[in-house]
């Protein structure tokens, strides 16, 4: 009798421990669903060419009143010329937050900052950076993003960030 009590709690431990193994993977699969946080090296789609991309970023409170939302466009081109990167950027006026902003290369593998604007508050718009790369990158095509921070009302920054993948063009 006593066999067959170790032999159910066990069995019970065992499907607890796969539900709760099932449950966390189908979550963290919804997140990156949802977020786009995921950890893929895919590039943006090269059909986004110069066209604007309007993209809700993620609702930070229970009431809804706290919301942040960014425009951008999915390629950047740098003129090692001029040491500009050209882009757009846009944190509308409608947002609530304020945004850091970092545009990395993708080079073999390693990620290279090569602009970065401290704060756009809601409104702001931003088509240049100074090009200022961490370290030298060849003329080329490269995958890249922007790493956004978001900070509240307060200048607090938030504890959600993203990065929204893209195509980098160095000249």
């Amino acid at each position: 009798m006593q066999n067959n009590k170790a032999v159910k709690l066990i069995v019970i431990f065992f499907v607890t421990a796969f539900s709760a193994t099932v449950l966390a993977m189908a979550g963290a699969f919804l997140y990156e669903k949802i977020t786009g946080n995921g950890n893929s090296n895919k590039p943006a789609e090269s059909s986004a060419g110069s066209q604007n991309k309007s993209e809700p970023s993620p609702n930070y409170t229970n009431d809804g009143s706290s919301t942040a939302s960014i425009e951008y466009s999915g390629n950047a081109t740098v003129n090692t010329t001029e040491n500009i990167v050209s882009f757009h950027f846009k944190n509308p006026s409608k947002s609530k937050k304020s945004i850091s902003l970092k545009i990395v290369a993708i080079v073999n593998g390693e990620e290279i900052v090569i602009g970065k604007k401290d704060r756009l508050a809601p409104g702001d718009l931003v088509k240049e950076l100074p090009y200022q790369p961490e370290k030298e990158i060849e003329k080329g095509n490269y995958d890249g993003k922007y790493v956004l921070h978001f900070y509240n009302e307060a200048g607090e920054e938030e504890i959600v960030n993203s990065e929204v993948l893209i195509n980098i063009r160095v000249n």
